[in-house]
């Protein structure tokens, strides 16, 4: 089984470091830049994404690669956003296919986690782009506005963490039970 992982400010690979460590995985996990060794034909393969204005960091490179060398792929996403919500869930879904090759053989199966921010450690732009998208977004009536961008309003500015290292135990069970 190979984890691997694409994070800007450390949720997701947190999440992946302890996925590995649910899982026995001697190797642990990687940062999507670093693949640590070639991907055999037919591995598991459990990518974990940072949801970040809309895109699923690194899920694209790392699919085409994925998908070259034959893996099964699993996806996690992880986000600000609910994805107890159903528009959340269709959210992710659609940013999932939008980042998937054309010619993948099968869509993977997606699970979905809640990240956090901590806007005292966004980097310069980040937070210029964040400002931006409040001023935007606070013009939207509250009933019009999705999970995702009401859960943006109510963090914006301050730190929220709302990983939940316990969700892990069953997308775990789902990868190794999945063949």
């Amino acid at each position: 089984m190979l984890i691997i992982y694409g994070s800007n400010y450390g949720y997701t690979r947190r999440y992946a470091e302890k996925f590995a460590e649910l899982s026995g995985e001697a190797g642990g996990a990687f940062d999507y830049r670093e693949f640590p060794r070639p991907v055999k034909a037919g591995e598991k393969a459990i990518y974990f994404a940072a949801m970040y204005a809309g895109g699923l960091k690194g899920l694209k490179k790392t699919a085409k690669k994925l998908v070259k060398a034959g893996a099964k792929m699993y996806i996690v996403t992880v986000g600000l956003g609910d994805p107890g919500e159903e528009e959340t869930r269709e959210n992710l879904k659609k940013a999932v296919a939008a980042a998937l090759p054309q010619d993948i053989p099968a869509m993977p199966k997606v699970f979905s986690l809640r990240g956090g921010i901590d806007y005292g450690k966004l980097k310069p732009v980040h937070k210029l782009l964040m400002k931006l998208l409040y001023k935007m977004e606070s013009k939207t009536p509250e009933e019009k506005r999705s999970p995702e961008t009401r859960a943006f309003m109510e963090t914006y500015g301050k730190s929220a963490d709302f990983t939940d290292f316990s969700k892990l135990s069953g997308i775990l069970e789902a990868v190794i039970k999945d063949n």
